[in-house]
């Protein structure tokens, strides 16, 4: 097990730079640990890892015990060096300075206010509670859905987790018409509970004057699930999108 250790130790040193490569089993085995950690690295998006880790930090009563246990969870599936990978490219989102907006809400069109708006509400002890962007939910959270067409007349509503499961919430199949109807907020009639994906789960509104394939859509959002799930949607110009993040729970 030792011997095992110091092996893993030593590709470990190659990969972040400390040692050179030996012989070719050596860059073999370099090659393999970096496809790895870059694929761990899609998967933990930094923008979304940043975000959720500053707001956990900034939670009323958190001691820094709490804020070592958050760090941990999170690194713990990864390597060294996809750690110091992650670390680096978190660490000028975390500790930037006071005034710029690190809730993803830079990179959205904003959920209500002009235009076409989306509402995610929380079902819990009989009584209902509107979500904003950043806001922590737990697994088997049931939430229920609305949205304002403010004009637009067809749309898209669909979810990433952080598996990079999609979820299409409207309309209820790619084949169905994503005309939407008007006159103030309108409910999905289903609610939504919420699996044991960890980290995240991020929703977007896609709308537009114009009838939108919804296969289209969905096949564009699984291309960001694969990859950086904190990026939008590339759309043509006669459609907007929308998008808000729930950041789940921590398991203790």
């Amino acid at each position: 097990m030792k011997n095992k250790v110091n092996h893993e130790l030593h590709y470990e040193q190659i990969a972040l730079g400390e040692l050179k490569p030996e012989n070719e089993y050596d860059k073999d085995k370099i090659r393999s640990i970096e496809e790895s950690n870059q694929k761990i690295l899609k998967e933990y998006p930094p923008e979304l890892m940043a975000a959720q880790i500053k707001m956990r930090m900034n939670e009323p009563n958190r001691d820094a015990v709490q804020n070592r246990r958050i760090f941990r969870r999170i690194y713990i599936p990864l390597s060294a060096a996809a750690v110091f990978l992650l670390f680096i490219a978190i660490y000028p989102v975390l500790f930037e300075r006071t005034g710029t907006n690190t809730s993803m809400e830079s990179d959205t069109v904003r959920f209500k206010g002009n235009g076409p708006s989306l509402y995610i509400y929380r079902n819990e002890n009989g009584e209902t509670e509107l979500l904003g962007n950043n806001t922590i939910v737990k697994e088997k959270d049931l939430l229920q859905i609305s949205y304002d067409a403010q004009g637009a007349r067809y749309g898209v509503i669909f979810s990433i987790d952080g598996r990079g499961a999609v979820t299409l919430h409207f309309p209820g199949n790619i084949y169905s018409s994503t005309r939407l109807d008007s006159g103030g907020k309108v409910l999905l009639p289903y609610s939504y509970e919420l699996d044991n994906a960890p980290f995240f789960e991020r929703f977007f509104f896609v709308t537009s004057e114009h009838e939108i394939d919804a296969s289209v859509i969905m096949e564009k959002a699984g291309r960001i699930a694969k990859g950086n799930k904190s990026e939008m949607l590339i759309l043509p110009e006669d459609q907007r999108q929308q998008s808000m993040i729930l950041f789940k729970e921590e398991v203790e």
